[in-house]
């Protein structure tokens, strides 16, 4: 095993929720690529933040992403308790803890400071993560909610397990914003 899948697996314990060892492995594989394309050492990826936009003050992108899979895993839960529909909770744990990982592509370190990449002013993070899910072969509905998870998935056809991540993801972000 990598020192960065040992890294990984120990900071983000929630990749053990997801039950397809299949899955988990893509889910895993998209991490590895993501933060390799993004060129991110083991030791800088606790410090990322979860977004440029707001002053974050300490609010990593790794808090960022167990927050809302936990947050989503426990929604999930409720709703498939009180309702005949039930949701997926492989897709809920693999996209939710997929739905930010376009920003190790987003991001970059230039002159000590985390600013936004080329790449990152070409392709936010929905669409690079989506990319780097789709060439690893994540199946069709989890990169519906990596693509789909922030602004630009407004006017298109989220699924119910996307809808949930979609909340839990603003409501990490929102009650940051001054």
């Amino acid at each position: 095993m990598s020192n960065l899948r040992e890294f990984l697996l120990e900071k983000i314990p929630e990749f053990n929720k997801i039950q397809d060892v299949d899955l988990k492995e893509k889910t895993m594989q998209a991490y590895e690529m993501a933060i390799e394309m993004g060129k991110w050492g083991i030791e800088e990826l606790e410090k990322l933040p979860f977004t440029l936009l707001i002053k974050t003050e300490g609010m990593t992108l790794i808090n960022h992403i167990r927050s809302v899979t936990q947050m989503s895993i426990k929604v999930a839960e409720v709703f498939n308790s009180f309702y005949d529909k039930k949701l997926n909770m492989d897709n809920i744990v693999s996209g939710a803890l997929l739905h930010d990982v376009g920003k190790f592509v987003e991001y970059e370190k230039k002159n000590g400071e985390i600013v936004v990449s080329k790449d990152g002013r070409l392709l936010r993070h929905p669409f690079s993560g989506a990319a780097i899910a789709f060439k690893v072969g994540i199946p069709t509905d989890i990169i519906n909610i990596i693509a789909l998870h922030s602004k630009e998935g407004e006017k298109n056809k989220r699924t119910a397990e996307g809808i949930i991540i979609h909340h839990c993801d603003f409501m990490n972000f929102e009650p940051f914003k001054e």
